[in-house]
């Protein structure tokens, strides 16, 4: 449903953030080796105190999460398309009982893409 690049707050290296319907995933790049490694991989369904915000300032959409194992994470997704981000992000994370956008695939384009 969603594949961007995004960085990490407190980290250098370059990320990709994949969300579908079931998972989120994040892989991180090694800019010496330019290596891939996976940074994080969870159903969604083991993530909580999810939040989100435009942030134009920064050119994206920032994304925070809490992992099962209590860590925190903060994304920041690039794209110009901030309100189709958040409408997918919202369709991701509402109330089982009210997923009538579920089917919905939202394409992204990156900024400075």
């Amino acid at each position: 449903m969603l594949v961007a690049r995004c960085s990490l707050a407190g980290a250098s290296g370059r990320y990709m953030i994949m969300l579908t319907r079931r998972r989120l995933a994040v892989t991180a790049r090694n800019w010496l080796t330019r290596r891939l490694r996976l940074h994080l991989n969870l159903e969604l369904r083991h993530l909580s105190d999810v939040s989100w915000a435009h942030e134009p300032r920064l050119g994206g959409v920032r994304l925070s999460v809490t992992a099962i194992d209590g860590v925190r994470e903060h994304f920041l997704i690039d794209t110009t398309d901030a309100v189709g981000v958040e409408h997918l992000l919202a369709s991701l994370f509402a109330d089982p009982l009210d997923r009538h956008n579920v089917g919905e695939v939202v394409t992204i384009k990156a900024s400075g893409a």
